[in-house]
């Protein structure tokens, strides 16, 4: 039997010598690279379904961001929303591009995936809704050849004059060339720190009782966690992000969509690490920007029970430690009590019970954020 009928292909077929054989065996991605030419983005894509990454962008939602002038709509305005917000900002090495991007949990939803013990079960994941996302130029009209870091400065407080909880949320940036912005951010009232999307090595959580007012927490999925945690969410339908410019290189394709395209899988150094890496001449501005976004959301996302508006009566105290239940964890993010995993009803896989959370927080995004 011809093996291709047995085992049908449907990408490109390649004949190589025989000699060359024992380096396919041991590393077919670099081999193809090497040794055939093959573009890097071509072998090993980092996000293999880009159809995903198009179907999480909604065409009937705008982008309040303005990309040429830095400025948003004058219509965009928090209101009584007071969802932690989380941003990350990816500025280019030559200055000449800066991505941005903000989200918050808007819900949550349950998926089936590997729980932290190593088995499989349905945990509640939130849904991370990007309020805008955009790659800030140097501006022609101000006759600009770099990035305006002030610029971007009275961006972020304008974003906070517009009611939207920044300030309790987490802000970061992936170079140590912005360190004058964190220092006046952070004396203004941001909780802000440094997040490499390229190299992750921990996770970043907003603690006040850190004199930084932000913890890190080592991670194991390093050093393309971030990465990893934007794909994640992805190919699980848990982002929504709103509409992104066009390519003007690529018809019909966004900047988004173009730059998951050119991220490639790489795995690095003696462990084999693996990390997202753009194809050499790609841009990666408003990926890296998106997921470090949705990295700090994530890592942080407490539910709804920051906000004065949810009455704390004794029952929807017990339903949220139901929820947090599964979790092992309490809303706060400390070690949940045992006791309160004895007493909880909520059963999962995962063992720590089940209880009414799902449908609590599906009440709070009818009632109160008309979800």
């Amino acid at each position: 039997m011809d093996p291709r009928e047995r085992y049908p292909i449907t990408g490109a077929v390649a004949v190589v010598p025989i000699e060359w054989l024992p380096f396919f065996i041991e590393d077919p991605v670099n081999s193809a690279m090497e040794y055939l030419s093959f573009p890097s983005g071509a072998v090993n894509p980092f996000f293999r379904d880009i159809g995903k990454v198009s179907d999480a962008i909604y065409k009937d939602i705008p982008n309040p961001l303005n990309w040429k002038t830095y400025t948003l709509d004058k219509d965009f305005e928090a209101g009584k929303d007071k969802r932690p917000r989380y941003m990350h900002i990816d500025l280019a090495i030559n200055n000449d591009g800066a991505g941005i991007a903000m989200s918050h949990c808007s819900g949550y939803k349950a998926v089936h995936t590997r729980t932290d013990s190593g088995e499989f079960g349905q945990v509640m994941l939130p849904i991370i809704k990007f309020d805008f996302a955009g790659i800030l130029r140097p501006r022609k009209e101000y006759n600009e050849k770099e990035i305006d870091y002030d610029a971007i400065m009275v961006l972020l407080f304008d974003i906070a004059d517009r009611g939207f909880n920044v300030m309790g949320g987490l802000l970061t940036f992936d170079r140590f060339q912005s360190h004058h912005m964190k220092t006046t951010l952070h004396k203004s009232g941001f909780n802000v720190a440094s997040l490499s999307v390229d190299h992750t090595t921990s996770k970043l959580i907003v603690d006040y009782n850190k004199p930084d007012r932000v913890r890190k927490e080592p991670i194991s999925r390093q050093p393309a966690a971030a990465m990893l945690s934007f794909r994640d969410a992805v190919y699980q339908d848990r982002v929504i992000i709103p509409v992104i410019e066009e390519c003007p290189s690529r018809p019909g394709q966004s900047w988004l969509e173009k730059e998951a395209m050119e991220s490639q899988s790489v795995h690095d150094g003696v462990q084999r690490l693996l990390k997202a890496e753009k194809i050499e001449g790609g841009s990666d501005d408003i990926l890296q920007a998106i997921a470090g976004s949705c990295f700090n959301c994530v890592n942080n996302d407490l539910g709804f029970t920051e906000f004065e508006e949810i009455v704390h009566s004794p029952s929807v105290v017990k339903r949220e430690m139901d929820f947090y239940a599964q979790f092992g964890r309490t809303p706060q993010g400390d070690q949940i009590p045992k006791r309160w995993i004895e007493e909880s009803d909520y059963e999962s896989e995962r063992g720590y019970g089940r209880g009414s959370g799902d449908e609590f927080y599906l009440g709070l995004e009818q009632s109160y954020f008309g979800l």
